[in-house]
């Protein structure tokens, strides 16, 4: 049975008929793009959930509201060896995503028109399924994260994502504005975009809703940029069956469907701590509370108090988080042992070149923003830790190998003027790399 009435079906099936998602060129390619692959490679989801990685050779991945089939291709791209599948309510778009993957060399990629009631009829099981920018159409995203829970593997992990009710609180009252006006009715075409645009930039600049949402809107027109202007206002204030929510939903959502939540799939975006300036100043009853509190309670937290972030976009499954890996209470011989491993999407030439350049000039460095962008709290490095690291592109080495990398670098104590004590260097060398692993730059596994 689906999750959304027929009608909205319907609505939203015309919709993207009328316009696939997103609306990019054939010839376009996300592989200079290290933090979207990041972001669908599987190997993410799974160091996340379990500390050790899963091969992407052999993995059968699906991804549900495909759309034009560019995440797709992400999915391809950051997968090698991965079988793939895409399906998506639109028959345009399942065409224009099928063309795309032939385009770009993934002419194995299968895809089908169809819902996500309808993935059953596959008859595959899946280690990772990807449901981006569709789980809030449905009316009832706990039944829409049961279908999918129905063909994951027992294993397997699911990435998806609802609409901040905090967030997009703006476009949800310029939605109903637009639904009091009729342009909802149907499927909104040219007349209605024309419609919206009109009315919006005819508003004074000081109106609080074209001051939350129009910003972007004027830039793309002020470019000429028509085609991304229309695009954008689909998938914002002319949406349909557009919902927003807020943790306590996704909480109930998850328990309702029998699935844990794993994190956010950005979680440096998610840090409470960075929302406070001096850390010195954090109120004792916050700090400790913290300490107690969920993944989910700390969400919650943040989305209240700096609602910036549009999506809750997160990782679910069967299994629960595993045991926090209590590194820092390992003997230190045990820690020297682990290795390091590089994010497989920040190890490539284009991001070994940016950091030589930055060497080069001995500035400080961050990998964090070849993945998050920019937010609250990203940590730069000195050029003698970027020097540190920058054999991991080339291959994996043990905590060990780069703490004596670090004393061939910087043979002395920076404080006593002495050789380190390999306490005192390991010491130094591992809270960087934790600070590294943190951020999702790298992976730390056990021998």
């Amino acid at each position: 049975m689906s999750s959304l009435s027929s009608e909205a079906l319907e609505r939203i099936r015309a919709q993207f008929d009328y316009g696939p998602y997103p609306r990019v060129p054939l010839e376009a390619t996300p592989k200079e793009n290290s933090g979207a692959l990041a972001i669908h490679d599987i190997r993410s989801a799974f160091y996340r959930r379990d500390r050790s990685l899963k091969a992407t050779e052999g993995a059968c991945i699906l991804d549900v509201g495909c759309g034009s089939g560019f995440k797709t291709l992400m999915l391809a791209l950051a997968n090698p060896g991965a079988t793939i599948v895409g399906v998506d309510l639109s028959p345009k778009s399942v065409e224009l995503a099928q063309e795309r993957l032939k385009f770009q060399g993934f002419p194995e990629v299968k895809f089908y028109a169809l819902g996500l009631d309808e993935i059953g009829q596959l008859g595959v099981a899946f280690d990772y399924i990807n449901c981006d920018e569709l789980l809030y159409f449905f009316d009832d995203p706990a039944a829409a994260l049961g279908q999918m829970k129905a063909v994951l593997k027992p294993d397997g992990i699911i990435r998806t994502n609802l609409h901040s009710k905090n967030q997009r609180i703006a476009h949800y009252r310029l939605q109903e504005l637009f639904k009091f006006l009729g342009f909802l009715d149907g499927n909104p075409e040219v007349a209605e975009m024309e419609a919206v645009t009109e009315l919006m930039n005819a508003l004074q600049p000081g109106v609080l809703s074209r001051a939350a949402v129009w910003n972007l809107p004027l830039q793309l027109q002020k470019e000429e940029k028509q085609d991304e202007l229309e695009q954008w206002l689909l998938a914002n204030l002319l949406l349909q069956a557009d919902k927003g929510y807020s943790i306590p939903d996704l909480q109930r959502y998850l328990e309702s469907a029998g699935l844990e939540f794993l994190g956010m799939v950005q979680a440096p975006q998610w840090r409470l701590s960075e929302l406070f300036g001096d850390r010195d100043q954090i109120p004792a009853f916050w700090a400790l509370g913290i300490q107690e509190a969920s993944l989910l309670d700390q969400a919650y937290l943040y989305d209240l108090l700096h609602p910036v972030n549009r999506l809750f976009d997160f990782w679910c499954s069967l299994q629960p988080l595993a045991p926090t890996q209590d590194w820092e209470n390992l003997p230190l011989e045990q820690r020297l042992e682990l290795k390091v491993q590089l994010h497989p999407q920040l190890a490539t030439s284009g991001i070994e070149q940016q950091l030589q350049e930055k060497l080069k000039l001995r500035e400080r460095f961050s990998l964090a923003r070849a993945l998050h962008g920019e937010f609250l709290g990203l940590l730069t490095y000195e050029p003698l830790f970027g020097a540190l690291i920058k054999p991991l592109f080339e291959k994996v080495l043990s905590v060990q190998e780069l703490v004596q990398r670090f004393q061939q670098l910087q043979p002395l104590d920076y404080v006593t003027g002495e050789l380190w004590e390999l306490e005192a260097v390991a010491e130094l060398v591992w809270n960087f790399l934790a600070e590294l692993e943190r951020d999702q730059c790298l992976f730390l596994i056990q021998a």
